[in-house]
């Protein structure tokens, strides 16, 4: 986010912008190659969330309406907004298709939720990756907790909340004091200048929705720790991955079934009472993660019930060891692996 994040071209930019209240856009002043190929329907269409994925999900990046918004304003429920914004791009960066700076907006756009077999009888949770700075959500007119902070990802079960079919209606209001507040923002200013950052007002990360049966994994953390090599064979020995899992609410008689892949094919399987929530695996011949040779191993955890699979996600970890040691020559330096690793940090 050094200058205006990088843009679409003029003639895609022109396509979202409706027919009231257009504005021109100003030309971007850097085009890669990697903007030239964002879709405004669909920019972002990578899964947001690969620490801890499920199959089933319903991406909302694309083209929203938006306004400009006073404090006080009521949220614009059933209202067509006069300008279009291509989330999760802020408003400040062309790549939007807007390039404007504003402290207070409202975002709105309306989805319909996939009818599969997926999403019968399931809860649904509307994630945001990441709005700066304070966040006011609203669907189908049901407000839910303000969100305060521009850098991390937040969700509600929005179930109650949703009609049994149609049209679903999201507002988001939207308030970015920048460097007139004494919140977190970096290097964000209003005036950019020498080494001080564009606004990066709004959302700026993936927004999504996806189904969950009533119990189902909250969070997922895995960590990997490389054991100690063994002299003269590449090997290493007493290396763990564990996997530390949380429920959404207490799910009586539940059991978990921790499957950890390894390199060759073969698994290790863990199996355990829902309220055992961490599973410890020694993988065989580890793999240790570096930029070389950057191995992952893949691990799926599913919550049983009465003998059937209630919910799945999929996770995955590197092995590594990163610390601080002395070379050759006695000087501290960083060690990846056991083997001293040359960084290159720059500084923009």
């Amino acid at each position: 986010m050094r200058h205006l994040l990088t843009a679409l071209t003029l003639l895609a930019l022109v396509t979202l912008a409706p027919a009231q209240g257009t504005k021109t856009v100003p030309e971007p002043p850097l085009l890669t190659r990697w903007a030239k190929d964002v879709k405004p329907d669909a920019p972002w269409p990578e899964y947001p969330r690969p620490q801890m994925a499920r199959e089933a999900w319903l991406n909302l990046n694309g083209t929203w309406q938006w306004a400009p918004a006073q404090e006080g304003d009521a949220p614009p429920f059933g209202q067509t907004l006069a300008r279009a914004i291509v989330v999760p791009f802020p408003i400040e960066s062309v790549l939007s298709g807007v390039g404007e700076h504003h402290e207070r907006i409202w975002y709105r756009r309306t989805f319909v939720l996939p009818t599969d077999g997926a999403w019968d009888r399931k809860r649904v949770l509307l994630h945001f990756g990441a709005v700066d700075w304070e966040a006011r959500v609203f669907v189908n007119g049901r407000e839910f907790p303000v969100h305060r902070g521009g850098y991390d990802s937040f969700s509600f079960d929005i179930s109650q909340a949703l009609k049994s079919s149609g049209e679903q209606e999201i507002i988001v209001g939207v308030w970015d004091p920048t460097d007139k507040g004494e919140q977190r923002r970096g290097k964000q200013v209003l005036k950019p200048e020498g080494i001080w950052y564009t606004p990066v007002t709004g959302i700026w990360q993936t927004v999504w929705v996806e189904p969950v049966p009533e119990f189902h994994v909250r969070r997922v953390r895995v960590e990997g720790r490389l054991g100690t090599p063994v002299r003269g064979s590449g090997t290493w020995e007493g290396s763990t991955i564990t996997v530390t899992s949380t429920l959404s609410t207490a799910c009586p008689g539940c059991t978990w079934r921790v499957t950890l892949f390894e390199h060759d094919g073969k698994t290790q399987v863990f199996e355990g009472r829902s309220e055992e929530r961490t599973a410890t695996f020694q993988p065989l011949d580890v793999m240790p993660w570096s930029p070389e040779s950057p191995h992952l191993y893949d691990i799926d955890v599913e919550l049983l019930r009465n003998g059937g699979v209630v919910d799945k996600v999929r996770t995955y970890v590197g092995v590594r060891s990163v610390g601080m040691q002395k070379d050759d020559q006695g000087v501290n330096r960083l060690f990846l692996n056991g083997k001293p690793c040359f960084m290159m940090g720059p500084l923009d």
